[in-house]
């Protein structure tokens, strides 16, 4: 599952400058200055690991939380494509 939203939209909680992402993994908290409403975050969730993207400005953060569980330290595609680039 993806869900792509604006800071503290869908998905996600927290003010315009910071994300915060639970999962059964732990917690994600991203802090970015910026404008918010340019902020663009992303949550990707499968079996074991959750992914979290946020853009701001010229600044990107990338979290992944997982279980250990077996696959769950294969990197998302669009992430692998990111850091190809």
């Amino acid at each position: 599952m993806c869900a792509t939203a604006h800071a503290g939209g869908a998905g996600v909680s927290g003010n315009g400058d910071t994300t915060v992402v639970r999962d059964a993994n732990g917690v994600a908290t991203i802090t970015q200055s910026g404008d918010p409403d340019r902020a663009v975050v992303r949550v990707e969730k499968s079996p074991g690991r959750t992914t979290v993207y946020r853009q701001s400005g010229g600044n990107t953060a990338i979290v992944t939380m997982g279980s250990g569980a077996p696959g769950a330290g294969d990197i998302p595609e669009w992430l692998r494509k990111y850091l190809d680039r």
